[in-house]
């Protein structure tokens, strides 16, 4: 909790620096907090709110007695509406998270007792993700998406796990926050290969089942800035998929198992996970 709320208070500190504006002294006294422009020929440009209304204009510099820049740490304008402002984006955002995920298709009725709670201990894992993404504008852009899940467990004489593994192309959004620029929205859309792997041990016999599908991921996520490049962020990811058959292998035998349409294994699973950004 306490390394969470160190991260709030840097991002906060980012802000207010990124937002720092500037200070003109007149050789009237009067004290000016604006964003300076330019310094062009014998005149200084800035912007600066007079009476709640944003202007921009320019001084002789023979009429400013000093001037000192990031002086206000808060603004009284904002980047958007300073003159010629044009917004820098980072073209990469490389994503890792790490987070709990639990899969949601329901467990079939008249099951023994045992196996029903060893298949429920199963529906609930560890998530781990990674994206890479690049924006060609600042809102849009393309990558790639992995996704692992993994969860194990052992109950009386009955022992598994499961791995469910996901990678494929996305297509990425963002809005970044119009004040700071800096936080930021986002959503990735992937489709790509789903994979699932389950062994399956009891006395005297092994069983693993192999199986791969199409599958689609959803990702929705906000990103706190805590420097330049670096950002932490919270997300809540959908995924889906289907296995209408699989491999088992049991004593070194393998075989295709085509699935009848109620014993289809649902991948449907939803994560919600932590992580960190870097922005380049």
């Amino acid at each position: 909790m306490k390394k969470i709320w160190l991260i709030f208070v840097l991002a906060g500190i980012y802000q207010i620096t990124a937002l720092a504006q500037d200070l003109i002294v007149t050789v009237d006294g009067d004290s000016l907090n604006c964003k300076i422009t330019q310094m062009k020929g014998d005149y200084v440009y800035f912007t600066f709110r007079y009476q709640g209304e944003v202007r921009n204009t320019l001084l002789p510099v023979t009429q400013v007695k000093q001037y000192q820049y990031n002086y206000y740490a808060i603004p009284s304008v904002q980047p958007y509406q300073i003159v010629g402002y044009k917004p820098e984006f980072p073209n990469w955002r490389l994503a890792f998270n790490v987070g709990w995920s639990y899969r949601t298709p329901r467990i079939v009725d008249g099951l023994d007792p045992i196996i029903r709670d060893h298949i429920e201990k199963l529906k609930s894992g560890l998530n781990i993700n990674l994206d890479a993404s690049y924006f060609f504008t600042e809102m849009f852009g393309v990558g790639f998406k992995y996704d692992l899940y993994k969860a194990s467990n052992s109950i009386q004489s009955l022992e598994g796990d499961i791995t469910l593994n996901f990678l494929g192309p996305a297509f990425a959004m963002r809005s970044f926050d119009r004040a700071t620029k800096t936080n930021s929205w986002f959503m990735n859309c992937a489709i790509g290969y789903m994979g699932y792997t389950e062994h399956l041990k009891v006395p005297g016999q092994s069983v693993m089942l192999k199986g791969s599908t199409a599958g689609f991921v959803m990702d929705i996520g906000y990103d706190i800035a805590f420097s330049k490049n670096w950002s932490a962020g919270i997300q809540l990811s959908i995924l889906s998929g289907i296995l209408t058959e699989m491999n088992r292998t049991s004593n070194g035998v393998t075989e295709k198992v085509k699935l009848e349409k109620d014993q289809f294994e649902g991948l449907h699973r939803f994560n919600i996970s932590v992580g960190l950004r870097c922005n380049l």
